[in-house]
């Protein structure tokens, strides 16, 4: 049997932790290690992983000054033995046969890539009906270019957590996450998917994503919206560089109106906020004068003006959306009016 590294990022989850732990130790596949990377704890976590590697031989544990979960997760591909790699965070749990049914579905279509559902629950553990039942996963074998199609559509997020997979290490042999930065699934999943032959999909949801409050996952603001359009970006270069124009110019919309909305956050006043804003949407501009004929070729009218109207003048688009705004309220108040 193949080994299979398990590694977990951790840093101040000492509520969910054990349940973690405990999710991966009681696998059906017994032939992994679990590395477990104490990214700098202050509360009891890192007590807890020396705990378990006391009852678990398969455990090791990293103790490392805190470097977010980016640097953690580098620090577990380095230590890691296996020839695959399943990355979990430690406030999140799994089924007891998630890497089996992975591996087995990743040897059965001879994948790089091995990717199941996931099921989003709160702390209780209770699924969140608003959250779930809009997965795009079905039972299929993609190419390498259909991965990376799937990011560019409805549902794409689900191709682009790290967690909820089994990769051949290999695939990381010259990848690892950006240090310092939030939405690191984003800046290195086309990346990923780019490195691949076959991606093989299951629809099971072996995997439960925790929505806690708190976490950088359930906090909007501009700094870490920012950060996942800077990811954004860094793929839109990737596509362009590699000919995949289609897909760069299906997406350039989607990356438009997510810097332009990050204006709306409460702390885009801040100073180092709006001067990211102005670098990235400088970025985009340069995007857009490098490839516009083929912009012009594939994007439909509204969008071409939408792209076209942010980037040359960002107060003639401002304006715009004002106007806009103001005529669905008034609108509304004409139907409430009426009732």
């Amino acid at each position: 049997m193949d080994l299979i590294t398990v590694i977990v990022p951790v840093y101040n989850v000492e509520k969910y932790l054990p349940k973690c732990i405990e999710s991966i130790i009681n696998q059906s596949y017994k032939h992994i290690e679990i590395i477990l990377v104490d990214d700098g704890a202050t509360d009891n976590s890192g007590k807890i992983c020396d705990e378990y590697a006391t009852k678990d031989s398969r455990i090791k544990v990293i103790h490392k000054k805190n470097g977010g979960l980016s640097d953690a997760r580098n620090k577990g591909i380095d230590a890691s033995n296996g020839q695959y790699i399943v990355f979990i965070d430690s406030d999140d749990y799994v089924q007891e046969d998630m890497i089996i049914k992975l591996y087995e579905n990743l040897v059965e279509n001879d994948a790089d890539i091995s990717i199941c559902g996931l099921s989003y629950v709160d702390e209780e553990g209770h699924c969140i009906d608003s959250l779930n039942g809009n997965s795009p996963l079905k039972k299929e074998v993609l190419t390498s270019h259909g991965a990376l199609t799937k990011l560019t559509e409805c549902g794409g997020v689900y191709f682009v957590y790290a967690c909820g997979k089994l990769y051949r290490k290999q695939i990381f042999n010259d990848i690892r996450f950006p240090y310092g930065k939030l939405h690191e699934d984003v800046f290195v999943a086309h990346l990923v998917y780019d490195e691949c032959t076959r991606v093989s999909c299951i629809e099971e949801e072996l995997y439960y994503y925790v929505q806690r409050k708190g976490s950088i996952m359930s906090t909007l603001s501009a700094a870490r919206r920012l950060y996942s359009v800077e990811a954004m970006i860094e793929r839109l270069f990737f596509f362009f560089e590699n000919n995949m124009k289609k897909l760069a110019i299906k997406q350039f919309p989607l990356v438009v109106n997510m810097l332009s909305s990050v204006s709306e956050n409460d702390d885009y006043s801040k100073k180092e906020n709006m001067t990211r804003f102005r670098i990235l949407r400088k970025r985009l501009k340069y995007l857009y004068f490098k490839n516009m004929l083929s912009i012009i070729r594939y994007s439909n009218i509204k969008s071409f003006f939408k792209i076209t109207i942010f980037l040359v003048s960002r107060g003639l688009y401002d304006f715009i959306c004002g106007l806009l705004k103001k005529r669905v309220k008034n609108q509304e108040m004409n139907v409430i009016g009426q009732e």
